[in-house]
């Protein structure tokens, strides 16, 4: 047994120890829209499920383990890359834009170390592109009487309050007042583990709370759900623990149960195809390795294993960030029209807003009447791509209704439209030539696009779809001096790099 364990952790080393190298390139070609079509096709065709199978763990109950699990006691240190761990803390500080920057420079600088990673991509046919993370963002605008208080819906608007016989424009301002925002039941606020591992700004949750209310903490849920289980692609979401199941009267415990179930299984599923994906990953290149007229000998290898440690304190300027976290995965564009929310989301790469419109109106009894919808706009186009029904503080107050049930109601189909199209699948299987097409595409693309395209060099080079010339030709044509520091310098000097790239992309005027 134990011999066995020294050969695995030997083949660990060899795969790790891999790096192409690089010469010259012959040149590559423009890409067309029917290479897109292709791809596609190969992606809808290529793919089926994998048969799951239990873990053989019978014949380890009558062993003792304790010797082992002792012996690896001491060796409980931090063995991520410098960029990843500068990558999650930046997330959890906050700081989406930096922290996704910083994860695709990781995949660049280390594509073995981060081989987990890079093939985490997903494919996208809302955007047409690999992705790793969907951006988001949020926007909200107020029109109408404001006279202080926005009158939005809370826990506590519902009319099922016993007033049977009375219509809705009777009520008037809830008793119990706004509840403060994410204390109640079931919220994605402070009783939540996703969220308080994350610094997420004041501002942004104050303005949404006052204008939204229960509309914002149950967008806020929806959205959660789905960023934690990976629905927008995994980068940044294994970085927070997944949110608690929300148990409401159409929710109850054997349903959460379930869901729990179906969510174990589905992790379960991933968790084999990654290592059913890695385990190729690792035959092949120790084939590779095993050629003696390569460079991957343990020359190489002997000088890649030899790491100076590095001052691990993220050197990005935390005031670069360009907008707030409100939630993990979906930052705050402001209070603004949606037109404008577009151009500052546009200007930032963000792929998607969700943008609140609210109307404000003042009752015959002063009441403030809050209407708000929510709109899901595509930034490339401006295009609205969902619409949920509008949450009026005034039909909530309605004898029976409870007031999360209805909310939940008026935005389901919303998130109907995004669960529909916004669903992320494996990476289609690529020829070489739609690849490196692909790769020409990455060349007219914008300077804070850099560290993107090149992960996406490193992806297609780790699938060996394009050889050791294309990748350095490839990362000079983007990068320059600067590319090929990043593919042969020294640790230091591409970690440095990185940070000079993130800070112009941070920087970059709208």
């Amino acid at each position: 047994m134990l011999n066995h364990c020294h050969v695995f952790r030997q083949i660990g080393l060899v795969s790790a120890s891999v790096f192409a190298t690089a010469v010259l390139l012959s040149p590559l070609y423009g890409q067309s829209e029917e290479d897109y079509e292709s791809m596609q096709e190969q992606m809808e065709m290529g793919y089926g499920g994998e048969s799951r199978q239990s873990a053989p763990t019978s014949i380890f109950s009558s062993m003792n383990l304790a010797p082992l699990m002792a012996a690896s006691v001491p060796a409980m240190e931090d063995k991520r890359p410098p960029l990843k761990k500068q990558c999650d803390e930046a997330f959890l500080d906050g700081r989406m834009a930096t922290a996704l920057e910083l994860f695709f420079g990781n995949l660049v600088i280390e594509p073995e170390k981060a081989s987990e990673q890079l093939n985490s991509v997903k494919y996208s046919a809302m955007l047409k592109r690999p992705v790793w993370q969907i951006r988001w963002g949020v926007s909200l605008a107020v029109r109408g009487d404001d006279a202080g208080d926005k009158g939005a819906i809370t826990e506590g608007s519902g009319g099922n309050r016993g007033n049977s016989g009375f219509r809705g424009e009777d009520f008037g301002p809830s008793e119990m007042g706004p509840d403060e925002f994410g204390m109640g039941d079931g919220a994605m606020g402070r009783g939540n583990n996703a969220v308080a591992a994350a610094n997420l700004d004041q501002t942004a949750e104050a303005e949404l709370e006052e204008a939204l209310g229960l509309v914002a903490e149950v967008t806020a849920e929806q959205f959660s759900l789905r960023f934690s289980r990976g629905d927008f692609g995994l980068a940044l979401s294994s970085i927070v623990p997944a949110p608690p199941v929300v148990e409401t009267p159409r929710n109850g415990p054997s349903d959460a149960m379930d869901q729990e179930m179906n969510e174990s299984m589905e992790r379960e599923r991933m968790e084999q195809e990654r290592m059913r994906m890695e385990q190729e990953r690792m035959d092949m290149e120790m084939e590779r390795s095993m050629d003696s007229g390569s460079e991957f000998g343990s020359n190489r290898a002997a000088k890649m294993e030899v790491v100076q440690p590095l001052d691990e304190t993220p050197k990005i300027d935390a005031g670069l960030e360009p907008f707030p976290m409100w939630k993990p995965g979906i930052v705050y564009l402001g209070s603004v029209s949606s037109a404008e929310s577009t151009k500052k989301a546009k200007a930032r790469d963000i792929d998607f807003i969700l943008h609140f419109d609210v109307v404000l109106k003042e009752g015959r009894d002063g009441a403030i009447q809050n209407i708000s919808r929510c709109r899901m706009i595509r930034v490339a186009d401006g295009k609205t791509m969902g619409l949920s029904k509008p949450s009026d503080s005034i039909e909530v107050q309605r004898p029976g209704t409870i007031a999360r049930d209805y909310v939940n109601e008026q935005i389901a189909n919303l998130f109907a439209i995004i669960d529909r199209q916004m669903v992320l699948v494996a990476m289609p299987k690529l020829s070489p030539e739609i690849a490196k097409r692909r790769i020409a595409s990455l060349f007219s693309g914008s300077k804070a696009d850099r560290l993107k395209a090149l992960a996406e060099i490193r992806l297609y080079q780790s699938q060996q779809l394009i050889s050791d010339e294309d990748v350095e030709k490839a990362f000079y044509i983007v990068g320059g001096a600067d590319g090929m520091k990043m593919l042969h310098g020294t640790q230091e000097d591409q970690i440095a790099t990185v940070h000079e790239w993130v800070t112009e992309t941070l920087t970059i005027e709208e």
